[in-house]
């Protein structure tokens, strides 16, 4: 009996999101990640549209007040009153996927739910600063659950300051998204020109590399397709022809037929069925003779 040595080498980024982390029985809230730049703590939405959103601006804001809007904080709860940016939780600008804006306000039951993928708005996410025009709105939006407002839509004005707060798109004297506009109005969908109905203002992202990209260091590159170097295996997962889809129920009494190239993404779930998202590194298993 010939034994080979199969060493299993799992080579991943450092960098997490709420996209990378994401599984089938993930819960929303607060995950502690590594951004590019460090530690940072996020919130998670990890069930609408698919999941793995990161919260970036939430402002619950209660009818007849006007609060005082906090920069540069990351919201950590829907009850929470803070906004920040991609840049400032130490993510790279091209993981930027899409943005998802989501109001609503007392003046009325409608609805505001819609994602984004247009580049001048991924640019906002990021930075803060934005060059803006009515038809980054209204052009290419994506309604998504319970979306009822009339909103980005007919937009026809769009304020350039102000980020996602200061009217970043509206429908003249008809329909408004206001986060303490003109430094007191707070309104999702309408022209109440007041604060006084509750409303809620939330903008996430959804971060990670394209599909068919795994993220390193100096940016996304195209998924391997020899798969014998390091990349993002959650993202880059092509099954080779020369590997079964057979997984074993119990190592090592269970074994395919065929032989699996070495350092193939699925070669850790034919060992190892246990986990098919858990790697270990550097473990070195025997292969049999009938391999």
């Amino acid at each position: 009996t010939v034994l080979f040595l199969l060493t299993l080498i799992a080579i991943s980024d450092a960098v997490q999101t709420c996209s990378s982390v994401i599984r089938r029985d993930s819960s929303d809230g607060i995950y502690h990640l590594a951004s590019d730049q460090g530690q940072v703590n996020v919130y998670c939405d990890m069930h609408t549209d698919g999941g793995g959103w990161t919260l970036l601006y939430n402002y619950e804001h209660e009818g007849g007040t006007n609060p005082v809007l906090l920069a540069h904080v990351a919201p950590l709860s829907l009850s929470s009153n803070s906004h920040t940016t991609v840049s400032n939780l130490g993510y790279a600008h091209e993981l930027i996927r899409e943005v998802r804006f989501e109001c609503t306000s007392g003046s009325h039951s409608r609805r505001l739910h819609f994602k984004t993928a247009e580049a001048h708005i991924i640019h906002t996410a990021y930075s803060g600063k934005k060059n803006n025009d009515p038809s980054y709105w209204k052009d290419g939006f994506i309604p998504l659950n319970g979306h009822t407002a009339y909103l980005p839509e007919f937009t026809n004005q769009a304020y350039d300051n102000g980020a996602f707060l200061e009217f970043p798109f509206r429908e003249i004297n008809k329909h408004n998204w206001a986060i303490r506009g003109s430094g007191f109005r707070w309104e999702c969908d309408d022209n109440s020109v007041s604060n006084n109905f509750d409303t809620t203002h939330r903008v996430w992202v959804r971060l990670g590399c394209p599909p068919g990209t795994y993220k390193a260091t100096a940016g996304c590159f195209e998924c391997p397709t020899d798969f014998t170097s390091g990349y993002d295996s959650a993202v880059c997962s092509p099954v080779p022809t020369s590997v079964p889809t057979y997984t074993p129920t119990r190592y090592p009494t269970e074994y395919p037929t065929t032989t699996p190239t070495v350092g193939c993404s699925h070669a850790y779930d034919i060992l190892h069925p246990n986990g098919g998202d858990e790697y270990v590194i550097n473990e070195t298993v025997p292969l049999q003779s009938n391999w």
